[in-house]
């Protein structure tokens, strides 16, 4: 049979309201069980993220995928700005 072993920690006075939202949110007044709950949850997630990872199944991008991004165009001629101004102040 399993035992179970505690340990005492302080949380921030700023975040006794989050811990109490969320304490709403799971049902219980039980700060305990809510730090248990989001430990919980970060540790799955983290846990997913590390699979997903690792499996390939999240791709990173190649430096050459990277450089292969369209960079915006810029005006480097006045006439093509000239041009693209007047369009725009053209009243017919």
């Amino acid at each position: 049979m399993g035992t179970t072993s505690s340990k005492r920690v302080s949380i921030k006075s700023y975040l006794l309201p989050y811990l109490d939202e969320i304490g709403e949110e799971l049902g219980t007044k039980d700060a305990s069980e809510v730090v248990h709950q989001i430990i919980t949850e970060h540790k799955r997630f983290i846990r997913k993220s590390l699979t997903a990872y690792s499996t390939g199944i999240i791709e990173m991008p190649t430096p050459a995928q990277v450089q292969a991004i369209e960079k915006p165009r810029s005006f480097s001629d006045d006439d093509v700005l000239a041009s693209s101004l007047s369009d725009l102040l053209d009243v017919a």
